[in-house]
């Protein structure tokens, strides 16, 4: 289990949080899926783009050789991801590729997909108010929201992966990249949240009771290709939802209190 976000015991003006290998890598996986829906729902023509034709399925490649069979790529989350590409390029080449397509967009579309509508949602009730806002800004907030998934990405792969599957390694994020690496966490969090179709608090404790059940089952000695097909994908969603919302709520915890704290050091 993930050791949420503290304050660096440096007092560097940074924060750290302890992942293992896996927890790591399945995060990197959901930042990629949820660029992968911003660059390509609704601002490319759908079918045609070849934006994350080689999407990597392990950002780890490069360290294969050190990794244990358990820490093989989970499944596709979302189920975007192109499960037959050779994975030739880095994770970082695919994410930029997509930044660099927004760019070359002209007109911004409402979004269909319901998860991509969560991200982007309109500014107004009023249709034709929100298509001349969305003209002005959906770009830009897409870029904006690429490029955090794109900082997250880095530093979730900066630290080499290790071949214990219950070795936590530091996630460090410095105090001007604090924003937007919660930010990122959030958007991922949406995303799922809508995939998973949570709606109230309710689904989300059923959520949790369900992955609970799910892993104790699991230390019973089950068999995890027992699972079928959609209770596993919802069991990796789950893991996934709770994962990133137990990191966002103990970042923005850790930062609330280190602004109570100078500000307290200020007289303030």
């Amino acid at each position: 289990m993930a050791q949420p976000f503290a304050l660096s015991p440096l007092s560097d003006g940074t924060y750290i949080a302890y992942l293992t290998t896996g927890e790591r890598l399945f995060l990197v996986r959901a930042a990629a899926d949820v660029v992968e829906l911003l660059g390509e729902e609704d601002t490319l023509s759908y079918g045609e783009s070849e934006l994350l034709e080689d999407t990597i399925e392990d950002p780890f490649a490069e360290f294969d050789g050190r990794r244990t069979s358990q820490q093989a790529p989970p499944p596709d989350p979302f189920g975007q991801a192109d499960q037959t590409s050779p994975g030739a390029e880095t994770i970082a080449e695919n994410l930029e590729r997509v930044l660099e397509a927004l760019n070359t967009q002209d007109v911004p579309l409402a979004p269909t997909d319901p998860a991509v509508r969560r991200l982007l949602p309109d500014a107004s009730l009023d249709p034709e108010v929100a298509a001349e806002f969305r003209k002005f800004t959906d770009f830009d907030l897409r870029e904006q929201k690429v490029q955090r998934l794109l900082m997250l990405s880095g530093l979730l792969t900066e630290v080499d992966p290790s071949s214990d599957d219950n070795e936590h390694l530091p996630l460090v994020v410095r105090s001007d990249e604090a924003e937007a690496i919660s930010a990122a966490l959030g958007d991922i969090r949406l995303v799922l949240g809508e995939r998973l179709d949570l709606r109230f608090d309710e689904d989300s404790e059923l959520l949790h009771n369900f992955v609970m059940s799910i892993q104790q089952e699991m230390l019973e000695d089950r068999d995890e290709d027992d699972l079928d097909e959609e209770t596993e994908r919802r069991y990796i969603m789950g893991i996934l939802f709770e994962l990133a919302g137990y990191l966002q709520e103990s970042f923005v915890e850790c930062m609330l209190d280190d602004l109570r704290a100078k500000r307290g050091a200020q007289g303030l």
